[in-house]
């Protein structure tokens, strides 16, 4: 039986399409080889690959739409997935850093800001 791989984990944490060229640079991001098995990474490995996959969820542009593949019969419809609520991945994925006080929560800004008004005469 193959191992339960820390790449199959996070496929799994989230409803989201995840490239294996994403995996791989989130993995190398916290030096972690592909193919680990899931068992042996510490909660804090996990935590933090886990808020990475979060802030890519959340800064991703990508919007799949949904396929219709036939053939010979055999129909199959894939749905469409947007990732609709940004902010609380980024929330969750804030705790998480701050929870192992990772220096990716003080890089990580959140849509804080001040809006005013560019037409009146101060």
């Amino acid at each position: 039986m193959a191992a339960y791989t820390v790449e199959t984990w996070l496929r799994g944490m989230v409803d989201f399409d995840l490239t294996q060229e994403t995996l791989a640079a989130i993995l190398f991001n916290r030096n972690i080889p592909a193919g680990t098995p899931a068992a042996n990474l510490t909660e804090k490995q996990r935590d933090l690959c886990y808020a990475d996959v979060l802030m890519y969820a959340a800064g991703s542009s990508v919007k799949a739409s949904g396929e219709y593949i036939s053939d010979n019969g055999y129909q199959l419809q894939k749905s469409a997935k947007n990732v609709f609520d940004r902010r609380a991945l980024r929330d969750q994925a804030m705790r998480l850093y701050a929870k192992w006080n990772d220096p990716k929560a003080d890089e990580t800004v959140t849509s804080k800001f001040k809006m005013r008004d560019i037409y009146s005469k101060k």
